[in-house]
């Protein structure tokens, strides 16, 4: 059968009619249903928080479960709101209020038939409504009462509510009052000469130089690598008596040339007279009288038999460069702290010596540190290590030979401009603790958050230190933060969000009177974040405990209240704390 062209139009016409009544037949909201009760966690999240306490202690511990754990992702799971019957490309307005006091968490202008809702609160009713083409539709559903509040800040990590969890009396701590984080901004860090300074500076010249000698350096060993016979250990022939001098600074760029320049060990050295020392154990180690509080110079003239290298040991506690008959064979001044961590215990390096007179020279920070440094002679040590270690360092000191220091700069803001708002309108953040230490804070002088947000600057301690006096002291400061009402509502952080930061909230959440189990798993989901295995329970967490286990008290509530007390609170201060916390 054909059909003509006029049918065809016709038919197409009713069609497109037909879907268009149906699209406007009646705004109806899909999902969630009306009443319904909703995750807010995934059931990867779930899981792991109903595990019994040992199986979860069990499973924290092992490396390859906390990869899958990690995979679960530190953030909430967001609610897909859907609704229909409209027409597509339709603007429409989407509202989410907080139950019974209709408080707006959410709003937004689309033309999707869908969003995504984030961060909602546990165990808490909502209202959600949707208006277009003058129509409007409201629904209800619940959260989940499953602890813990995950909160999505992007660029922030570790971010929950302390709040969510049932306390003394059965009543559910409040959420929205008070966060837990990782730092707002990162740590300070390293800032360096950049190339126009570095050339405005004239250091490019000799830096050109150094290169050249580290490669020629580096090319030795190669050699060496490709045939070890050639690489000849010396007899050591180091003695335990150095000449020091107390330097107390760094030397200069002119200095240091005039120090490539020796060639026997002066009686005054920049002005500075000469001292003899003597290593104090059979391991090399150095104990000096009075601790110098700079860098000091250690010199020592030495015979070899011929020409090769002497293995050394140098103490890894300290920051050294060493200079073998004028060239710089070894140098951490320079470079960056993460070089210093390639090597762990001690820093073995060849020497390289010639037959005849040697002079070695090496600068030694000390950190005003009694024990200033060691240089111990290590024959045994297998050439291959020797080779690598070298062959390591050159590579490390090629790498980072024109990021020359200028200082440290303040760490980079975390939360965006475009998340700022979020935090301070509707988190409503009005007091930020920073829980780190000076110079992770360098620069610092306000909140990340911006001027109308408070910063309380108290670098605290963690596990086992909180029972230090310098651990008692900070969180004494700390407290007295959440005993104001008008600091609400506060986020706490170090930069991590887990050692500080955990050993705060577990005092907190103990005074509240949050579950032992819960005070576990609040310092635990961290671990949807760190993978690393060595973060566990033995190693962190139970320092925590059992330093408040041998305080006085019937059970670890009491113990922890008593600590408080012992601070010089009293019991109308912790009753103050829990009105404004518990619902």
């Amino acid at each position: 059968m054909r059909f003509g062209k006029e049918w065809v139009r016709y038919v197409a016409c009713v069609l497109v009619s037909g879907i268009v009544w149906a699209e406007q037949d009646g705004l109806r909201l899909t999902a969630p249903a009306d009443k319904a009760t909703v995750a807010t966690l995934s059931e990867g999240q779930k899981a792991y928080v109903s595990m019994p306490r040992k199986e979860r202690v069990d499973f924290f511990a092992n490396a390859s479960k906390r990869k899958k754990m990690r995979a679960l992702g530190y953030y909430p799971q967001p609610l897909k709101l859907v609704w229909e019957g409209i027409p597509t490309g339709t603007k429409a307005e989407v509202s989410v209020y907080r139950l019974p006091d209709r408080t707006r968490v959410f709003h937004v202008e689309t033309t999707e038939k869908s969003v995504q809702v984030d961060n909602l609160e546990i165990a808490r009713d909502y209202e959600w409504r949707v208006t277009a083409n003058g129509k409007s539709q409201a629904a209800t559903f619940r959260t989940e009462d499953i602890a813990p509040r995950l909160i999505r800040i992007p660029g922030v990590p570790n971010v929950r509510d302390l709040g969510g969890r049932i306390g003394l009396g059965g009543k559910r701590v409040k959420q929205g009052r008070v966060f837990r984080s990782a730092g707002l901004n990162d740590n300070a860090g390293d800032d360096y000469l950049t190339e126009a300074e570095l050339k405005a500076s004239g250091r490019m010249p000799a830096l050109d130089k150094e290169k050249q000698s580290l490669k020629a350096s580096q090319k030795r060993i190669h050699a060496f690598q490709k045939n070890p016979g050639t690489f000849k250990l010396v007899k050591n022939g180091l003695k335990s008596k150095w000449t020091m001098f107390r330097l107390g600074r760094t030397p200069t760029d002119a200095e240091q040339a005039e120090l490539a320049r020796l060639t026997t060990v002066p009686a005054t050295l920049f002005s500075v007279a000469a001292e003899q020392v003597e290593a104090s154990s059979k391991h090399g180690n150095f104990h000096l009288a009075k601790p110098a509080d700079k860098p000091v110079v250690f010199l020592q003239e030495f015979d070899s038999d011929s020409d090769g290298y002497l293995s050394v040991a140098i103490s890894s506690s300290q920051t050294a460069s060493i200079r073998m008959n004028g060239e710089m064979v070894y140098d951490l001044f320079r470079i960056s702290n993460k070089v210093r961590r390639f090597e762990y215990r001690d820093r073995f390096i060849p020497l390289p010596v010639k037959q005849g007179k040697n002079l070695i020279v090496a600068i030694v920070d000390t950190q005003k540190r009694e024990r200033a440094w060691r240089c111990t002679p290590s024959p045994a040590e297998p050439v291959t290590r020797l080779l690598a270690n070298a062959d390591k360092y050159l590579q490390y000191r090629l790498r980072y030979l024109y990021r020359v220091y200028k200082g440290k700069k303040p760490g980079q803001n975390r939360v965006s401009e475009t998340t700022l708002p979020y935090v301070l309108n509707v988190l409503g953040i009005k007091s930020d603790i920073d829980l780190r230490s000076d110079g992770e804070c360098f620069g610092m002088t306000g909140s990340p958050l911006g001027p109308s947000v408070t910063w309380f600057h108290y670098s605290s301690s963690a596990y086992g230190g909180m029972q230090t006096e310098t651990g008692r002291q900070a969180f004494k400061k700390v407290f007295r933060v959440f005993l104001d009402e008008k600091n609400y509502p506060i986020d706490f952080h170090c930069i991590a969000g887990q050692d500080r930061t955990g050993a705060v909230a577990f005092i907190l959440n103990g005074l509240l009177g949050v579950s032992e189990e819960d005070l576990y798993l609040d310092w635990e989901v961290t671990g949807f974040w760190n993978e690393n295995a060595g973060f566990n329970h033995k190693n962190r967490f139970d320092h925590l405990v059992n330093g408040f286990q041998k305080l006085k008290g019937e059970n670890l509530h009491e113990k922890i209240e008593n600590y408080v007390l012992s601070l010089g609170f009293t019991r109308a201060d912790i009753e103050k704390f829990r009105s404004i916390m518990l619902e």
